[in-house]
């Protein structure tokens, strides 16, 4: 997989895209079938955006435990979410 797509003057990186993407993604599908079965789709909704958001930020905490010597110097980096850093099993669970 390529480390980033060009379009123009930007630089996306692969990887954010295609979770961007896929977060996206999965609030429109969550609001598409809620419609279909006529159940309540703010709440379904802010649901799959809530799990979104919590999974980056314990993704997040992950990595920074498993590296902690890195960021004890400047604990201020733990909030550079633009950097990488991101734990996928913490993120999972």
């Amino acid at each position: 997989m390529t480390e980033a797509i060009s379009l123009g003057p930007f630089l996306i990186p692969t990887r954010p895209a295609i979770l961007m993407f896929s977060i996206l993604f999965a609030i429109w599908l969550c609001g598409f079938i809620s419609r279909k079965y006529k159940t309540f789709s703010r709440r379904s909704r802010s649901d799959v955006e809530a799990i979104a958001l919590y999974s980056l930020i314990a993704a997040r905490l992950g990595f920074v435990v498993m590296n902690w010597e890195a960021y004890q110097a400047n604990i201020w980096s733990v909030l550079f979410l633009w950097q990488p850093g991101y734990d996928l099993s913490s993120g999972l669970f």
